[in-house]
């Protein structure tokens, strides 16, 4: 929200601050408030080196796939303005190796896996409850994109999302999903601070 207002750009510190507080404070509410236990969504390493190999076969899948839907809609709807995203615009404003550094770690791991836990451990599992498959996973992907609040993204991370929520579904592990996130989020990264930065 931070990099939104019309203000002056914040401080990437303090945005790490900030975002550790509210993740701080979902956590929380999610174990004591909604009494959820952490196996239950998903919060667990068994079978770990199984959801490392899906994660990391998942991301390839999905570098495919929704590059190829971002290629199509783009053709169709005349939509190419990533840098829209506000967190693009403190990524860009993020000068110094300390900063860049602070960016990369809450973009490529403490945000995905904070996120997957939120998506998929917690509202992905309450869609479960009430609905197949075929209708929880279009669902929660088209969830995920829409909080990310980038309409010119909307429908590339719609399909993410649903592959995050196919690999969850799948292997009902929290770490599948959240290594395939964390691998997406340090490649977008890496290309937007090569290319734009």
């Amino acid at each position: 929200l931070a990099p939104s207002l019309n203000s002056a750009t914040p401080s990437v510190f303090g945005l790490l601050a900030l975002q550790f507080v509210i993740y701080a404070m979902v956590l929380l509410a999610i174990r004591y408030v909604i009494k959820a236990k952490w196996q239950a969504i998903g919060v667990h390493f068994r079978h770990f080196g199984r959801s490392l190999v899906y994660g990391i076969g998942l991301f390839a899948g999905a570098f495919i796939i929704v590059m190829g839907s971002a290629l199509i809609i783009e053709s169709m709807f005349h939509v190419t303005q990533p840098q829209s995203n506000p967190v693009f615009k403190v990524i860009q404003d993020a000068g110094t190796p300390a900063q860049m550094a602070g960016m990369l770690l809450l973009v490529g791991l403490i945000g995905p896996i904070f996120e997957e836990i939120l998506f998929r451990g917690v509202i992905y599992t309450s869609m479960r409850q009430v609905m197949p498959p075929v209708l929880a996973i279009p669902l929660n992907g088209l969830l995920f994109a829409a909080v990310h609040g980038d309409v010119h993204s909307l429908g590339p991370l719609m399909v993410l999302g649903m592959l995050l929520a196919y690999g969850y579904e799948r292997t009902r592990s929290i770490a599948t999903s959240a290594i395939t996130h964390c691998l997406w989020n340090t490649q977008t990264f890496l290309v937007f601070t090569t290319l734009f930065s």
